[in-house]
Order: structure tokens, then sequence, then C-alpha cells
């Protein structure tokens, strides 16, 4: 049996490590809900197929640029997350200028890149320390921390009117955030 506490969890923690973590699930929340919402009702006006096609010409591009990605990664992890972070952080606020159809594919094919190019080092990086510092302690710490980032982040969504500042701050502050892991 693992027996272990979530003070334990915690102790001992780098405040780097905490805070790379809140920026993956600020950035994390922004692209999975905020970024879907809007283009679907202010830029696609509300068509399924039209979200649909964008979202299938992103993954597509980021499944074939992965294993570039991965490959690149194994050899130069912190440098690929640096690199892709900055990267991802001006391809967000390049989201918050997006007005047509067309801007949307082309920025979404792109952000695909760029955030399979952080997740492949930061998910290396994760499971290395994991591996020595306990896989399951390490995993819950991490789980935690992201989801207590993306509900700090709908937290502050209720005081945001404009969803293009979302972007900006919750997309990219949370891309450059995650250059301290």
């Amino acid at each position: 049996p693992l027996v272990f506490s979530i003070k334990g969890i915690f102790r001992g923690r780098k405040m780097r490590e905490f805070l790379a973590f809140i920026g993956f699930g600020f950035e994390h929340a922004t692209g999975v809900i905020i970024w879907p919402i809007f283009i679907f009702f202010f830029i696609l006006n509300e068509q399924f197929t039209s979200l649909g096609l964008v979202t299938s010409l992103s993954l597509f591009f980021a499944s074939v640029f992965v294993i570039m990605v991965g490959k690149v990664s194994d050899l130069h992890r912190k440098l690929v997350l640096r690199i892709s972070a900055i990267a991802n952080s001006i391809v967000w606020g390049i989201k918050a200028l997006v007005k047509t159809s067309l801007q949307v594919i082309g920025i979404d094919i792109v952000y695909g890149i760029t955030q399979a190019s952080i997740n492949i080092p930061f998910d290396a990086i994760s499971y290395d320390k994991a591996n020595k510092e306990g896989i399951v302690k390490f995993i819950v710490y991490r789980e935690l921390v992201i989801n207590i980032g993306r509900a700090f982040f709908f937290a502050i969504m209720f005081f945001v009117v404009d969803l293009t500042a979302s972007f900006i701050w919750g997309g990219s502050l949370g891309s450059v955030i995650q250059l301290l892991f």
C-alpha cells in the first residue's frame, strides 16, 4: 500500500516548479476552453463544421510536428521548452488580434505546433523529476497544482469582461511562467 498525505506532497517543493505548473494550468484552460468558445461564437458564426475543420487541421500539423520535436527534445529539453514557451506566448498575443476564419485556421495551426513543442519537453522533465522524487507523489502534486492553476484562472475570469484580454494574460502569461520549470 502507498501512504502519503497532502501536506507531504507540498513539503520541500520549489516555488519555481509550483509556478510553472500554475502557468501550465492557466495556458491549458485558455487553450482548451476559452479559445474554442471565443472562435465558435465570435469568428466562426456558430458553425460546428468550421470549428471541426480548424481543430482537425491544427491536430494534423501538430501531430506531424510532434515526431520532430520529440527527437530534438530528447537532446535539449530545456532549450526546446524555453524557445517554445516564448513562441507560444507570442502566438497568444496574435490570437487576440484574429478576426477572420482564415486567420483562425492559420494561428491555430501555429498554436498546435507551439503547444506540442511545449508539452513534450515539459512532460519529459516532469517525468524525469517524478522518477527521482517518487512517481505517485510527484504526479499527484503536479496534477493538483495544474488544476489549482486552472481554478485560479477561472476565478479571475469572473472579473474579465473582454475575452481577448484572457488570451494575453491567460495564454501568454501562462506560457511565460512555464519558463520557470
